[in-house]
């Protein structure tokens, strides 16, 4: 790879295997970070470089064009895990965790919010 490219980053790499449709063109530059930190400098990265960043989940209700996407696609499914404070109220998630396994938790937990998840 290139000299002074984060690990895990990946060039033209096809989306269509990223979204419910299964269609959309290539990712110019595209990771997975399960890391907050590393989701932080690879935005970082782009943005030294001088990269549009573009975000996706999980992939339903989007379509990517077949033309795909320049600069850097980041799919955040990885960044996984929530904590709870009953006591607060309190809810904290990545932004890849599960809403209906959340919602759940949530619930066996005594709080209230998440019920449209």
């Amino acid at each position: 790879m290139n000299a002074g490219v984060p690990d895990g980053l990946r060039q033209q790499v096809r989306l269509d295997a990223y979204t419910t449709w299964k269609v959309g063109g290539e990712a110019q530059w595209f990771a997975e970070p399960a890391q907050t930190a590393e989701l932080i400098s690879l935005a970082d990265w782009s943005s030294r470089q001088g990269l549009p960043l573009q975000l996706i989940g999980a992939g339903s209700n989007l379509l990517i064009s077949d033309e795909g996407l320049e600069g850097l696609v980041l799919c955040n499914r990885r960044l996984q895990g929530s904590r709870l404070e009953a006591a607060s109220g309190s809810v904290e998630a990545q932004a890849g965790e599960p809403l209906p396994s959340l919602a759940r938790r949530v619930a066996r937990a005594g709080l209230s919010g998440l019920e449209w998840a």
